[in-house]
């Protein structure tokens, strides 16, 4: 899935809204910016995306509404959240290749999110899944020692050695 950018049709700016008002045109005081966003409502999506995942396990649901919530709210604070929620919605159908897309996606461009070790994590256990162990053992790594302490640096640390006794 492809996240909206600032290029994206998602975030463009309607031509009418972008041009400027004509020199006698009274100005409108009450009329919202052009991308003014309800705060209530860009809350209400994103909750009601984590709902269907994870109080209805609805993983399909959940993706779906997660895409939504990214496309139609693409400044929100949330979007590193929703990308990893979205990949944990498709690792969870072990749909692995859509999972490691949404997990790359929150790395990449939303480095520093405080989800980003879950997501590291979660790229090393799609990695083993879909056969690519050297990679998914260096990111289980890269979990340990970027982020030493963590939850998810233990469960990275346990992965590990699981793999490990495996290879006897």
């Amino acid at each position: 899935p492809a996240a909206a950018t600032p290029d994206s049709p998602a975030a463009a700016t309607p031509a009418a809204a972008a041009a400027p008002a004509p020199r006698d045109a009274a100005p409108v005081a009450d009329a919202p910016a052009a991308d003014a966003v309800d705060p209530a409502a860009e809350e209400a999506a994103y909750q009601a995306a984590l709902d269907a995942l994870v109080e209805r396990f609805e993983a399909a649901d959940s993706a779906r509404l997660f895409q939504a919530f990214i496309r139609d709210y693409p400044s929100s604070a949330l979007v590193p959240n929703a990308w990893y929620w979205l990949g944990e919605s498709y690792y969870v159908t072990q749909n692995y290749e859509l999972a490691l897309e949404a997990f790359q996606t929150l790395l990449g461009q939303y480095a520093g999110s405080r989800k980003e070790a879950d997501a590291l994590l979660k790229l090393g256990y799609c990695q083993v899944a879909l056969g690519q162990r050297a990679e998914g053992e260096a990111s289980l790594r890269d979990v340990m020692s970027r982020h030493p302490g963590t939850d998810a640096a233990a469960k990275a640390e346990s992965r590990l050695r699981t793999l490990a006794l495996e290879n006897r």
